[in-house]
């Protein structure tokens, strides 16, 4: 495919007199001749895709994605016009990985302009005599299309996200437990794009929050952890009816979490959705996944059983709402395996490491403390916000792998990132009180799950 006449390149590269290089002498030779002639860095090629975005080069943008997140075809949207790129941040992370950090500014046909950020990721790969880098994924930050329009940055001042992995081995290292766990992680990640306007779309809600029963004890949000009140089986529920879910898992953060369950049930917020037209219909029910750290079960019993239930009520596409570390988890891998059946989907959560370890198609990521990932409490218009960043990214994604910061900010206590799982505040007589009240917290849960799953042979 031919290139456009051009002068200068549209990256905006600068000569060391701060002059504007010609198109021949930057992105052109790229484009013209992408296998004789590749990018020598990534931030060469994030510029050279850039410029193959304002001269609608499809083949280019294809040939440099990754085959492991590229989409099966590209289009481009009618009437946008590209007005400049701005390189952030590079940073090589090794031989083979590299980040780069970008804004680039773009007017839609209407006259609406819009600011893209973008911190993206590079791999570089050696075969034969070829040494290319090719670009692997994005996560959008605030101020992107669908988020907010072009105006000033507008990047929480909040400290870096929670590496809940890290800290959930450091918690159980420092409780005595030996070999820590091992978190799913997956290398390729299937991708199924939406098939029609989400606006027509049928959607159904997943959850690993469980139905209240009243007959297992305290299940509000101040009461201690209730290990009775699990659930171990996938379940289903009307969504025409009203429900009393509660958060009954081990590591949500309990110290910040309130009684509106909105705030990680957002089946309420759905139901306005399809009032305001953002998506066709709900399916006639909700589904619940129990929350395994076992991944075989997970994969092998609980995901085939989420599928079966969400095709059999019609649903094109999920919404996925995450609370502790292990939902996360699970969430994540019920999610690949729908995309890898024909089901889109996207998933909302707030542990950041294990989303992106694992590998999902979609994941919109907010910044607080976990059970809430759904919106801010009692705060209808967050939730509301929220629930429209996820339907944006469900139907916006163009490959898997795709996250989008949620720009919204805590209203709690500012320290509730040093106060999870906080070992500097605990002696020892406290660290043995831990260990003891989840040596007794493992014991119940062991029972209710033998109890739940005797009639089940693959547990």
């Amino acid at each position: 495919m031919a290139n456009k006449e051009l002068i200068h390149c549209p990256c905006g590269q600068l000569d060391a007199a701060g002059r504007r290089l010609d198109f021949a002498q930057c992105c052109g030779p790229y484009l013209t001749d992408f296998l004789a002639c590749s990018a020598a860095d990534a931030q060469a090629l994030m510029r050279s895709r850039y410029t193959a975005f304002v001269l609608e080069r499809a083949d280019y943008l294809l040939a440099t994605w990754h085959a492991s997140t590229r989409p099966a075809e590209l289009s481009f949207e009618p009437g946008v016009k590209w007005l400049g790129l701005e390189v952030r941040a590079y940073r090589k992370i090794d031989e083979a990985h590299a980040q780069v950090e970008f804004i680039a500014r773009y007017r839609e046909a209407g006259g609406r302009a819009v600011r893209l950020q973008e911190s993206s990721q590079f791999v570089r790969e050696i075969s034969g005599h070829a040494n290319r880098w090719f670009y692997v994924s994005g996560e959008a930050q605030p101020g992107a299309k669908g988020n907010a329009p072009d105006t000033a940055d507008q990047t929480p001042a909040q400290g870096p996200p929670i590496a809940y992995i890290e800290r959930t081995h450091a918690w159980y290292d420092a409780l005595g437990y030996g070999n820590p766990y091992q978190y799913a992680h997956y290398s390729t990640t299937p991708f199924q794009p939406l098939t029609q306007a989400l606006s027509k779309t049928c959607v159904t809600l997943i959850t690993t929050a469980a139905l209240y029963q009243a007959d297992k004890g305290p299940q509000d949000a101040s009461a201690p952890y209730n290990a009775s009140a699990k659930f171990f089986k996938v379940y289903s529920a009307g969504t025409c009816a009203e429900h009393d879910v509660r958060v009954s898992h081990v590591a949500v953060d309990r110290a910040h979490l309130s009684n509106d369950s909105n705030t990680w049930f957002p089946l309420p917020a759905m139901h306005r959705a399809v009032q305001l037209g953002l998506i066709g219909a709900l399916t006639p029910n909700f589904h619940g996944v129990p929350t395994n750290r076992s991944q075989r079960h997970t994969l092998e019993v609980d995901c085939p059983e989420v599928l079966q239930r969400c095709l059999a009520d019609g649903a094109q596409a999920a919404v996925l709402v995450a609370n502790c570390p292990v939902c996360h988890q699970s969430l994540s891998l019920v999610a690949r395996h729908l995309e890898a059946n024909g089901i889109a989907t996207v998933l909302m959560g707030a542990a950041k490491d294990i989303v992106q370890w694992c590998g999902v198609p979609r994941f919109l990521f907010s910044d607080v403390p976990l059970g809430n990932a759904a919106g801010l409490p009692y705060d209808t218009d967050s939730q509301d916000k929220t629930l429209a960043l996820a339907l944006e990214l469900l139907q916006s994604a163009q490959a898997a792998n795709t996250t989008l910061v949620n720009p919204i900010q805590w209203k709690g206590a500012p320290q509730w990132r040093q106060d999870y799982l906080n070992l500097q505040a605990l002696g020892p007589d406290e660290i043995a009180k831990q260990r003891a009240e989840n040596d007794r917290i493992k014991a119940l849960a062991q029972s209710v799950r033998d109890s739940s799953l005797s009639a089940d042979p693959t547990k």
